[in-house]
């Protein structure tokens, strides 16, 4: 390859200049502009290319024609760069029309007597990017005089394999913006609470649901998380915790990133909010029982437990529903859907005798 240090150099300060674009729709247009202070010529294309069903859009500078397009599509096959480079899957390399025909063949064909010759262009030289969704993707430059040379084939060459990667990444935040787009639709549909943790550490609320729980719950510093999740020296795991501070318990679905800066996100909710969550299957299944009629000595013999253990379940659960007695917490329970209520539920002044104890076990069984 006959890359002089000056042209890589010219080529990584276009990429340099492009790394910020998020847009693919952008990136050509301020691709061309560049590209032509590296390789002269006289016009200077990005164009689309999809065989089924046919289509071809072409991106110029400077502007020659309205629609030219329209002007290529019927004779596109004519153009032997087009014939070698559209098999192509991976980003290539340039290819010259001098490459792959003599000038007799290349005049008599009816592409180059429609859009070439009338303008005065003689030259092509062309790279393609990787396919994506059977779309074939290229830059070229068209010249009228001279054609090109090795060291103008290979910085374009170079170039397009950076251009290529250029577009993947672009490609890769579009794909990323739409899908936190997605994401936010659903959570707020869902009323849960979504923030980002970057690579910086930071822990930013990505709604206004996610910066209540944050600031009520002090979740801004980074102590709180595991190891695993906040170093940076290994990939992110997918895991759910449960965290306790000092206004209560949150719990935390961390979902990893794949795309920098962001390192994951967090689904947050509040025990406040949503207590269903916080409810173990253990204490569904005792308060289900509860419901039924069972006292504490029953309930214990059907799930192979102590009795002192199914109040301590009965313990947690009033906390986790916000409630102090049986009753309220399966009323609470059977609203929230944890558990269904018997047809012949027993009456109000029946649940402090059926656990055989007051209606409060708070009072008569501490927690273990």
């Amino acid at each position: 390859m006959e890359l002089r240090d000056r042209d890589a150099h010219a080529v990584l300060a276009i990429v340099t200049d492009l790394s910020d674009l998020n847009d693919p729709d952008r990136v050509s247009a301020a691709a061309l502009p560049q590209i032509s202070r590296v390789i002269p010529g006289d016009v200077w294309q990005y164009s689309t290319f999809r065989p089924e069903p046919l289509s071809f859009q072409i991106e110029a500078i400077p502007h020659v024609v309205d629609d030219p397009a329209a002007l290529v599509l019927p004779h596109i096959l004519d153009n032997p760069v087009v014939r070698v480079l559209t098999p192509r899957r991976e980003a290539s390399e340039a290819v010259r029309i001098s490459d792959v025909s003599s000038w007799r063949e290349w005049k008599k064909t009816q592409l180059y007597r429609s859009a070439f010759q009338p303008f005065g262009f003689r030259h092509q030289m062309a790279g393609v990017l990787a396919r994506t969704a059977g779309e074939t993707r290229g830059y070229a430059v068209i010249r009228t005089s001279r054609g090109f040379t090795d060291r103008e084939r290979d910085t374009m060459t170079y170039l397009i394999h950076h251009l290529d990667r250029l577009h993947q990444r672009v490609d890769a935040r579009d794909r990323l913006r739409l899908e936190a787009a997605a994401v936010h639709a659903v959570v707020d549909r869902d009323g849960s609470a979504v923030a980002a943790l970057r690579d910086g550490g930071d822990i930013v609320p990505l709604n206004d649901r996610a910066a209540t729980i944050v600031r009520r719950h002090d979740l801004r510093h980074l102590s709180w998380l595991p190891e695993s999740v906040t170093s940076t020296e290994q990939s992110c795991p997918r895991l759910t915790l449960e965290v306790s501070t000092t206004s209560g318990r949150v719990c935390v679905q961390v979902i990893p990133s794949r795309e920098p800066p962001l390192r994951c996100l967090l689904l947050l909710k509040d025990e406040r909010e949503h207590p269903i969550r916080f409810v173990t299957r253990r204490e569904t299944e005792v308060l289900s029982l509860v419901a039924a009629g069972y006292t504490a000595d029953a309930t214990a013999r059907r799930l192979s437990i102590s009795p002192r253990t199914v109040h301590k379940h009965l313990e947690r659960t009033y906390d986790k529903l916000n409630v102090r007695d049986r009753l309220s917490a399966v009323l609470r329970g059977a609203e929230l859907g944890l558990i269904d209520l018997p047809r012949q539920g027993l009456p109000a002044r029946q649940f402090g005798r059926s656990m055989g104890g007051p209606a409060n076990p708070l009072r008569r069984h501490p927690a273990d």
